[in-house]
């Protein structure tokens, strides 16, 4: 059953990277400017954010389940819309309703994936949780690009349509076993976390240094097809790109979820963000295809470690889990809005200053992020 838990944000997010890379791929062949070309992952996320502010309210172990296989619902007939209505501006409707559909599945999922590690509300528990629910869905961003790099658009939606089909009949599945074995998912109070309450509450700080490192991330997903076609890379090899990014999120994700108590030490804090920022610069200056390679795995290994801390800090907090869950998909949301928009406006006078100014922003976040760390050693 833990399996299939860790399986549904594989399929569910490489539905989200597959449909973000035809979108921009279609805008970008057909000559569109650079701020269409951000706005299709604009319209995802301005749905996606006003679904999470009604779901952060509501959203609890109880029916975590339900809302999971109503996103998993939505996510086919989006599919299925995609592959009957294929016009070029009529995605843009599709790409909104897959925002309903993310909205329903990620705070609930990240709720629920907490008790369902192992029973267990404490820190290492949370850490496990926060690791592999890390690596899962980036290891669905790894592939999703490849489905449309590698196949055409209409087997390309046909698997995406098969996709929300699985995940809405697979959480019925699981949802009824821990219905069944563990009632509500819910700990009891007097097992949940002890001597882990002491540890402080890193929320805002994870708001902060994912907020940047997402906002960074959009600018990849929305403007390294139009750099790569200026440079003549081909569709493969932009696939493989991408690729490289979810691949190493996804594998120091999965690494990190078997460490403990690093979460608050600055030197880590230093080196994540040292590894962001220099991934961006990498992108500004280069423009062959080996170091484009590099810098896409750095930035892997970075938003690994952020997307890790987004998590961890959310979920850590004893009696605001579910708020702090919340809060992390409108702070993703919003980065969805901003960021390629205003990547889209840069591009279009400089191909490479969405990326230069991602790099100063998560050099600040870094900064902020290290000082916090040291503070908790002082204290």
């Amino acid at each position: 059953m833990k399996f299939l838990m860790y399986l549904f944000p594989v399929l569910i997010n490489l539905v989200q990277a597959a449909v973000f890379f035809i979108s921009v791929q279609r805008f970008t062949d057909a000559g569109a400017d650079k701020v269409i070309i951000g706005a299709t992952t604009t319209a995802w996320a301005i749905i996606y954010c006003l679904v999470n502010v009604i779901v952060s309210r509501i959203a609890n172990e109880k029916n975590a389940a339900a809302l999971i296989f109503t996103g998993g619902t939505i996510i086919a007939l989006s599919s299925l819309g995609f592959l009957v209505f294929d016009g070029l501006y009529t995605q843009f409707v599709w790409l909104a309703l897959i925002g309903v559909a993310f909205g329903l599945y990620c705070a609930p999922f990240q709720v629920y994936m907490k008790y369902v590690e192992n029973g267990s509300a404490n820190a290492a528990g949370i850490a496990k949780a926060a690791g592999r629910y890390t690596a899962a869905w980036s290891s669905g961003f790894a592939a999703g690009p490849l489905v449309f790099g590698l196949l055409s658009a209409k087997a390309g939606f046909s698997i995406c349509l098969a996709i929300g089909i699985i995940v809405a009949a697979g959480i019925l599945l699981v949802g009824n076993y821990y219905k069944n074995r563990k009632p509500a998912a819910v700990v009891p109070a007097e097992t949940t976390v002890s001597t882990d309450t002491k540890l402080p509450d890193f929320a805002w700080v994870g708001w902060l240094v994912a907020g940047i490192g997402t906002f960074s991330v959009n600018q990849i997903r929305t403007m390294l097809q139009p750099l790569g076609e200026t440079l003549d890379f081909n569709i493969s090899m932009l696939s493989w790109l991408l690729f490289t990014v979810s691949f190493a999120q996804a594998s120091s994700a999965f690494l990190l979820s078997f460490t403990k108590r690093w979460m608050f030490k600055w030197l880590p804090a230093l080196l994540i963000g040292l590894a962001g920022a220099g991934a961006m610069l990498l992108f500004v200056f280069s423009e062959v295809l080996p170091v484009f390679f590099t810098a896409a795995a750095l930035f892997g290994i970075y938003s690994g470690c952020f997307y890790f801390l987004f998590v961890y800090y959310a979920l850590l907090h004893p009696t605001k889990a579910a708020r702090n869950a919340g809060i992390n998909e409108i702070v993703v949301a919003i980065a969805g809005i901003i960021g390629p928009l205003l990547g889209g406006a840069l591009a279009n006078a400089e191909m490479v200053y969405p990326f230069a100014l991602s790099a100063i922003l998560i050099s600040a976040a870094m900064l902020v992020h290290v000082f916090m760390c040291a503070r908790v050693k002082s204290e």
